[in-house]
């Protein structure tokens, strides 16, 4: 579902206020049809958490925080491309300077 709104561009989808005649959008709106409501109650820039990077980072890609954790000072790498993936995953980083990198998955 999530892919789906994601590259579709017919209503409602993330594609449809991106490709919209009237008012392409930048951000996400609050309404999926904002352009054809009236003011009021109706953001064009309500992205809050319900970004398509954020489903892509997190749930695709499996980087996120443990559970207690604030401000990424520890990172979780748990992808769930056992559903969508195939071949190797792994991840790589800078700690000081010096890179780091592992495997991820099974």
């Amino acid at each position: 579902v999530a892919i789906g709104l994601l590259e579709q561009t017919t209503y409602p989808s993330f594609g449809y206020e991106i490709n919209n005649i009237y008012e392409p959008a930048t951000t996400i709106w609050e309404l999926w049809d904002s352009d054809t409501k009236g003011p009021g109650m109706n953001s064009r820039n309500h992205d809050m958490f319900a970004t398509p990077d954020t489903f892509l980072y997190k749930t695709m890609g499996g980087i996120d925080m443990p559970p207690g954790v604030h401000g990424y000072e520890t990172i979780r790498f748990k992808p769930d491309a056992a559903q969508w993936a195939r071949g190797d995953m792994n991840a790589t980083w800078l700690n000081g300077g010096k890179a780091s990198a592992a495997p991820l998955g099974n």
